[in-house]
């Protein structure tokens, strides 16, 4: 870790950082900037995971930023194989992060954005998280958009499997040409 006047970097491998005993590998970056008083703080900042792998399986490489200014947090983070964005999430919500605040910190009333896009996503990029299912294959392609407040959120989109397969471990069984919409 290292910190340079306001900003901090810090680069490592992923379960050392976080001290988890998860079969994770990587390499982790991760800087940030924060400015402002604890009144009005404004925080931008990065992060990024390469060469990644949850339970052996390999992971997207992910790279992402974060930005924090007048009560409203806003994120965005794409998942990347060979330079390909495979998925892309982008969002927005509103948060007060000021020391001292009083009331609620999530202001459930305010507007809330979230956009996820995947572009024939292969679904073996996906981590491995359950050993009851292997040799996973196929892709998915969908826009899924959230809208409305925390109080009322809206949820609108499509999402289409192709090209489906995977082997159940417990029977053997293969299931197959998995099409879904």
């Amino acid at each position: 870790l290292a910190m340079s006047g306001r900003a901090v970097e810090a680069a490592g491998d992923v379960t050392t950082l976080l001290q988890s005993d998860v079969r994770a590998t990587g390499k982790l970056s991760v800087v940030a900037r924060v400015d402002g008083s604890t009144r009005d703080p404004r925080v931008t900042g990065a992060i990024g995971i390469v060469n990644a792998t949850y339970g052996g399986s390999p992971v997207p490489d992910m790279r992402g930023a974060v930005n924090y200014a007048d009560a409203r947090l806003t994120a965005s983070l794409d998942a990347m194989r060979g330079g390909a964005v495979l998925a892309r999430a982008r969002g927005t919500v509103p948060i007060n992060l000021a020391m001292g605040a009083t009331g609620p910190r999530l202001d459930r009333g305010a507007p809330i954005e979230l956009d996820v896009d995947a572009d024939s996503l292969p679904l073996d990029a996906l981590p491995k998280f359950t050993d009851a299912v292997a040799d996973i294959r196929g892709r998915t392609s969908g826009i899924l958009r959230l809208r409305g407040s925390i109080a009322d959120p809206k949820l609108v989109g499509a999402v289409a499997l192709d090209l489906g397969w995977f082997r159940i471990v417990p029977t053997g069984t293969h299931v197959r040409d998995l099409v879904g919409y």
